[in-house]
Parts: C-alpha cells; structure tokens; sequence
C-alpha cells in the first residue's frame, strides 16, 4: 500500500474513512515534511505553533506548553503543570543535557527507567509528562524502552525549534492518512517517467551473479532494475530473498527487534467528550484519546473518539468488546459530562505488528542503507535513524537510501 503500514479504510456501517491507527507528527519531522513538501501534500498536516500536549488523571488535567527554546522550553512548561512543583522541575534539569550529550551506546544499554533513576528525575515529572510520551513514541513502556531512542526523541522535541524556524508543536491530518499519499506519490513518480505497480506483491530480489537484476511479482512478472530498494518491514525482509542471498540477512537482529502492536478503539459516540485533539490519560489502560472531529469533521451526526493502546500490553488478546468497553469506562471516569455516554457504534483495529520493540542494545546493530551486494539498498523505519519506530524514521530511511544511490548527493 502506498504510504507503507499507514492505510485508511471506509467502514461500511457509517460511511467514514477509517485510519488503521491515528497517527501524530511533529514540528520536527524533518524528512517526513520534506516528502510532503515534494508531494505537496504538507499543507494537509496542521501543525500546533509550539509544543502542547494535555493528560488527564484523577487530579484533573496537566498542560504543558512549551514557550521557550531548548532547556528553558522544557522547564517552564514542566513547571506551568499542575502536580509538578518547582523543586522537581529543578530537579529534572539535567535531562536534556544527558540526552543531548551521553553516548548513545552508553544510553543504549539501559532502559527509561533506568536512565531516569541516575538522573534524580521526580516521580511526578515521569508519570505525568515522560511516560506518556516515551509510550507514544516509542510504542512501550519506560521500563522495556531503550534510553537511547527516548533521547533521539527528547532531542528533536526541543531543541528543532531553536535551530529552524516554523512550527515546533504536534501536528494533525487534516482527513485520512491517504490524503498525505494516494495519488500523489503516483504523480510524483509520474513526472519521473516511473511507474508505481500496486496490487502485486513482491515476491523476491532476482540476481545475476553477485548483483540485483529486478523483483519477481506475485504475478509471474518481472521488473528489472539497475537499483534495488528493500523498504518493507524488517519482518518481511528475508522473505524477499533465496539460498546464499538469504544467509546473508541478519536474521537474529531481524528476530530481536520483533514486533509491538497497537490497538486503535474507535467510537461513535452519542454525545461530544473531547474539546480538543488528543489527551493523555493517566492510569487507565486506555493511553490516548484521539478527538477525530476536532480534527477532521466527517459527515457522521455521531461524535467520534479514537482510544489508543500502545506496546505489548496484552489488550492485544482481549476481545473487541472488551476493548470497547474498556475505553468507554475510561472516558466515563475521566471525561466530565461523560458518566453516561454510550457508542452508537465500534469499531476495534489491532496492529499487531504496528512497531519493532524499542528494547536496549540493538541501535548499533540497525544497518544503515548499505547491503552485501552493491545495488541493493535497505530502508525501513528499522534502519540506522537513530529513532523508534515512527513515520520519521521510515522517511529519513529512505532519504539516506537515495543519497547512497546518488553518490551521496
């Protein structure tokens, strides 16, 4: 599908596009807005002007808002939250300097928790503002996370906006994910006299000798090529590949890094119980709420909400009623004027592959885009970003991929 693991579908009961996962950008997103810039499909992204991001727990909410670059930015809006005092905002201070500064595999070899624990950070600043968004992004928890990716993450956050003007904050699909790719990647490949072949799956790479000559599709076809990209998830990677050429695929990295699901609750609701476009909740098995009509209004008289729960939590295996109703107890609890809310209708997305697993130790095992053979060329989120699994990562991938077969232009 174009647009990789990110794909919309329509349910048929309603009539509206549904995401496979809601899906939120960032500010710093480097590569991911270049892609859209050349598909001109940015304008489609609506991006906060700083960062803000609202939780909720059963002492009512905790906005933060950054308002200042860089280390100022994250100690003010630490310190504009309710629940966190100004002695644990001090004592949070060395966090980005750590982030910004320890080697990566000296961070890599320990978890969030961890990493947390030897920098003295209060256990107010983790539970209300760095677990949830280390589970956001890296699509785990603290305690299974690598140190290393977080700080990649921390990084970017706060310390992009003092470096390139433009919006820093998170920011929202102005409709389904498809608005951002289909048809657009097909006019850009198009003004290339490329061709995008969709329908038929990749079987496997064809070689002449010790170099790549095409792809065999599903279809018996064959498409030859003077340069290959392998930009599948690195779940399917040695499946593209036979006898000596598959020996060469790192199929223990491919083994470690497994896979992560993410459940995507959505609802139909039959009274409004969000007021904005995401909010974190605190002590609930749901994670997030995803306010999809305060972002893209669809034509629905239903008030929809999108529940999400991130990483291996083991909601994966419970039943989609059960998760229905999970979410729905959750935003009766944490929602005021929800007590009594009811779903006119449910539906429950499980990716169970959504992610590989952030765990400690593998950042320096992730291989850039060379490969063993000289035309072929990896890409994935999976790859040496630096990052999680995330939209940014995959992008920044594939850029690295193409300066590779450029020469490094």
């Amino acid at each position: 599908a174009l647009g990789g693991r990110v794909h919309s579908h329509r349910d048929t009961a309603t009539g509206d596009v549904i995401d496979n996962g809601p899906h939120v950008m960032v500010g710093a997103y480097r590569r991911t807005r270049a892609l859209l810039r050349m598909l001109g499909t940015e304008s489609r992204v609506r991006f906060q002007p700083q960062l803000a991001l609202t939780v909720r727990s059963g002492g009512g909410d905790h906005r933060f808002r950054r308002r200042l670059p860089r280390d100022l930015g994250l100690a003010a809006g630490l310190a504009g939250m309710r629940g966190i005092s100004l002695r644990e905002v001090w004592l949070t201070r060395g966090l980005l300097p750590s982030a910004r500064n320890a080697g990566r595999s000296a961070l890599d070899h320990q978890t969030c928790v961890e990493w947390f624990d030897a920098l003295g950070i209060p256990g107010s600043v983790r539970r209300l503002f760095l677990d949830p968004i280390c589970t956001a992004a890296l699509n785990d928890t603290p305690a299974r996370s690598s140190a290393a990716l977080f700080a990649g993450v921390l990084r970017r956050a706060f310390e992009w906006g003092s470096e390139v003007p433009g919006p820093d904050g998170l920011g929202f699909i102005l409709g389904p994910h498809t608005v951002l790719f289909e048809g657009a990647i097909e006019r850009l490949v198009a003004q290339g006299r490329g061709e995008v072949i969709s329908g038929r799956g990749a079987e496997r790479v064809v070689f002449t000798g010790e170099q790549a000559s095409g792809v065999a599709l599903a279809d018996g076809r064959e498409v030859r090529a003077k340069q290959v990209v392998v930009a599948v998830s690195h779940r399917h990677v040695p499946d593209l590949f036979d006898g000596a050429q598959r020996a060469s695929v790192d199929q223990a990295l491919i083994d470690e890094l497994g896979a992560a699901p993410i459940v995507s609750i959505h609802l139909w609701l039959d009274r409004p119980v969000m007021d904005g476009p995401l909010l974190g909740l605190v002590g609930c098995p749901t994670q997030f709420l995803y306010g999809v009509d305060a972002i893209w209004p669809q034509r629905s008289r239903h008030h929809r909400v999108v529940g999400i729960i991130s990483g291996p939590t083991g909601d994966v295996a419970k039943s989609n009623d059960a998760l229905a109703e999970q979410t729905l107890d959750d935003i009766r609890a944490m929602c005021p004027g929800a007590e009594r809310v009811e779903a006119i209708h449910r539906v429950v997305v499980k990716e169970r592959e959504a992610t590989f697993l952030p765990k400690p130790g593998l950042l320096a095992r992730r291989p850039g885009p060379a490969t063993p053979w000289r035309n072929v060329w990896w890409a994935g989120d999976w790859t040496a970003t630096g990052l999680p699994s995330t939209i940014e990562g995959a992008c920044e991938s594939g850029f690295a991929a193409a300066r590779m077969i450029l020469g490094g232009e």
